[in-house]
This record gives C-alpha cells, sequence and structure tokens, in this order.
C-alpha cells in the first residue's frame, strides 16, 4: 500500500507561530509541544488529553 507522505507548514499572519506537522494518507502527525503551540494550551492539558484518547482507545 503506498501512501503519499507530505509536509504542511501553518503559519499565523503575525508569523509569531509556525507549525510544521507530517501527513500520512488522512493522519496528521504532531508533536505534544506542536500540540501545545497550536492550540494555545499547557502541555499538561496536551498531556491529559492524550491519556484519555489512550485509555479510551481512539
Amino acid at each position: 500500500m503506498k501512501t503519499d507522505k507530505q509536509i504542511e507548514i501553518y503559519q499565523t499572519d503575525d508569523g509569531e507561530t509556525r507549525i510544521e506537522v507530517r501527513l500520512d494518507g488522512d493522519t496528521v502527525w504532531l508533536s505534544q509541544a506542536q500540540m501545545v503551540d497550536l492550540f494555545g494550551r499547557d502541555q499538561s492539558v496536551i498531556s491529559r488529553h492524550i491519556r484519555n484518547a489512550l485509555d479510551d482507545e481512539e
């Protein structure tokens, strides 16, 4: 099975935030640090959401 892997770059209009994400088919891959930047939340909040998703087997 062949997948199209590509990199997308998101940047705010003021240039303050720039996030490079890896796309693999319909899946977007981000590090926790990238999610903190993207959603503007504390790392502990992102960790809790990830832990809850894994516990729920999402």
